[in-house]
């Protein structure tokens, strides 16, 4: 009996051992990756963090100054202090830095909320490679995306990191038709049979304009070769050549003949309000919400997002390269990209930024708070908007699709456009 209780008092010994050895985070931190990451977080923890921002988003903002700052604060001591200031200011200040070389500068961090990585880049403004040290990253950033992987057309190679993306949806009057299209034919032939009561953006001016043409025009192309080589205006017309004519044949379906492209959404919004229009656009994506509680939307506008795909700007953070506290800003980032902070950013009541998860590929637990964000029927979820995402492209291209557009669509005459 002796020896069967001692037997049994070993086999249990040796079962506490091995969950021991398995569950206790000593054993995780002989990972190389885990000891240096504690090593930043330690140095960074109880710092003052330093970040540029040029935004004229009161939500964005406000969000990053209350609810991010306070987040830092408790979880790492960290104080996070917004610079708000232009891009060409920031660097001007950092070309003298440069100059007089400044290792130790005034600022830590840059916010890139559309174009300014490759400017920065090719000045030698930015400190890096570092994303892949950010747990975080390698937790919910999927690299093989392309919207990870380039910004503007070069690649990224860890000097910024992606924390927020905006994109297009669309908005319907219900009253007029029930099944939404899922692809840009079956929006095209809707636009067809209600003649006149459909007009977008002039891309040149809006933003949603511009996320519509660029989408449609850009949703076929390799994105790859696009960012491996650089086309000429003659190339690109070759590739979305159809798809301009597209756009020019269904010019004389738009409101007034497609004669005047409003110059923003609001002027849209008014239209679509005294249903002149049956079809509005937004890249917030909780716009429609707002519009119906203020009952300036008819009372039966719905959201629906294109299967087929719609794209918008990706939001960028990246240390400058004489921070003088590259720890604290890679807990920053890191801390960006957590699931509290992507749920938290995502709230309607605050700054309404998409995730930069791939809903995809990311865990289903990381998943879960941006899940408890409630939202009306009237809003997208941000799933049923980025699972149909078309990358967005760098302003060379964007450019030159915008220009092309205006030649063979803006200026195309009806008859032309028909033949």
């Amino acid at each position: 009996m002796k020896k069967t209780m001692i037997l049994m008092l070993c086999m249990f010994l040796v079962l506490m051992v091995t969950a021991c050895s398995q569950e206790s985070p000593l054993g995780k931190s002989n990972d190389p990756a885990v000891k240096n990451w504690e090593l930043v977080k330690e140095s960074g923890m109880s710092s003052t963090v330093t970040l540029c921002v040029n935004s004229a988003n009161e939500a964005e903002l406000e969000w990053l100054k209350d609810d991010f700052a306070d987040y830092l604060k408790l979880t790492y001591n960290i104080e996070l202090k917004i610079i708000e200031q232009s891009q060409e200011k920031t660097f001007e200040n950092l070309k003298s830095d440069q100059k007089n070389e400044i290792q130790m500068g005034q600022y830590d961090l840059i916010l890139f909320d559309d174009t300014g990585f490759k400017d920065a880049m090719d000045a030698g403004y930015l400190f890096g490679p570092f994303a892949n040290e950010l747990p975080n990253v390698k937790l919910y950033l999927n690299p093989y995306d392309i919207e990870v992987r380039y910004d503007e057309g070069i690649e990224v190679a860890q000097y910024e990191v992606p924390i927020g993306r905006s994109q297009l949806s669309f908005i319907f009057n219900e009253d007029y038709f029930y099944e939404v299209p899922e692809t840009y034919e079956g929006l095209f032939e809707l636009i067809k049979t209600f003649q006149g009561k459909f007009i977008y953006p002039d891309p040149r001016l809006s933003p949603e304009g511009e996320a519509f043409v660029v989408g449609y025009l850009s949703r076929a192309l390799d994105f790859e070769k696009l960012n491996e080589k650089l086309y000429s205006e003659a190339e690109l017309y070759e590739l979305i050549k159809p798809s301009l004519e597209t756009l020019a044949a269904i010019k004389p379906d738009l409101y007034m003949a497609g004669q005047i492209y409003p110059k923003s959404i609001a002027e849209i919004d008014q239209l679509f309000f005294n249903e002149d229009l049956i079809f509005s656009m937004s890249m917030d994506y909780y716009h429609a919400t707002d519009m119906l509680k203020a009952y300036e939307y008819p009372e039966s506008a719905d959201v629906f997002a294109m299967n087929e795909g719609t794209t918008g700007p990706v939001s960028h953070m990246a240390i400058l390269f004489n921070s003088s506290n590259k720890s604290g800003a890679m807990v920053v980032i890191n801390a960006m990209l957590s699931p509290e902070m992507q749920a938290s950013k995502y709230d309607t009541r605050k700054w309404r930024q998409l995730p930069i998860y791939d809903p995809s590929y990311v865990p289903s637990e990381a998943l879960a708070e941006i899940k408890k964000v409630k939202l009306k029927t009237s809003a997208l979820k941000q799933d049923e908007i980025l699972m149909y995402r078309i990358p967005e492209l760098s302003p060379y291209y964007k450019n030159l699709m915008i220009k092309l557009w205006e030649t063979h669509v803006l200026l195309e005459t009806s008859e032309e456009a028909a033949q």
